[in-house]
């Protein structure tokens, strides 16, 4: 194992810890934004999003760790990929806030 791999605790570790950051993050612009937690809609997408998103990490794990642990680096190498994603994530978070009010 080269030292740029992670064990698969390590791996664990970084998933979990940015699975559950993620998923926080977009609770909390979800309904803080609606002001309540009576927001249904809200419900179902998160639940929607979860499931899928479940199934795949479980296969990614147990399959292709490799894949995965490439995809857990965020750090783009081109000026333009770097620029597509920060506009990408703030549209995100513009798209998810908008919903809510």
């Amino acid at each position: 194992m080269s030292n740029s791999q992670l064990s698969q605790s390590q791996l664990l570790k970084l998933v979990f810890s940015r699975l559950i950051a993620g998923f926080g993050m977009l609770i909390a612009l979800l309904f803080l934004s609606a002001g309540t937690l009576a927001y249904w809609e809200a419900w179902v997408y998160l639940t929607v999003l979860i499931i899928p998103m479940s199934f795949v990490l479980v296969y990614l794990l147990n399959n292709t760790p490799e894949l995965l642990e490439r995809r857990m680096r965020l750090k783009e190498k081109e000026p333009a990929q770097k620029l597509i994603v920060t506009i990408a994530f703030f549209l995100f978070l513009l798209c998810i806030s908008a919903a809510g009010f």
